[in-house]
């Protein structure tokens, strides 16, 4: 902790305290002057920048329609599709599972 000391100058770079009497040495005072300078050059730039005009960006719409080759590459690696047999027997078995389920649980609450 830092008693009588004076705050020169802080800013998002560098903070300069210096403790003593009201006296700079005009080495430090030069380099704190360079700094300063600096740090307004480096801001009026960013500000420039930041001020400038915006470049407008093309967009390309792209298409929602897959092609062929696409289609065909997802039928490849997730399988091919269900025929409407292969469709009912798995509805029946689906059928079939839940009736068992609903059975076992009246069948669990008769026995309580």
């Amino acid at each position: 902790k830092l008693t009588g000391g004076i705050l020169l100058l802080r800013n998002k770079y560098y903070i300069v305290i210096y403790r003593g009497k009201d006296f700079l040495p005009s080495s430090v005072a030069s380099a704190l002057m360079a700094r300063q300078e600096l740090t307004k050059d480096i801001q009026a730039n960013e500000e420039k920048a930041r001020s400038g005009p915006i470049e407008s960006i093309e967009v390309k719409p792209e298409s929602q329609a897959g092609t062929l080759a696409e289609f065909q590459e997802v039928q490849a690696r997730w399988g091919r599709e269900i025929a409407a047999q292969e469709k009912e027997k798995m509805m029946e078995e689906a059928s079939r599972a839940k009736n068992a389920r609903f059975i076992r649980r009246i069948e669990h609450k008769l026995f309580l």
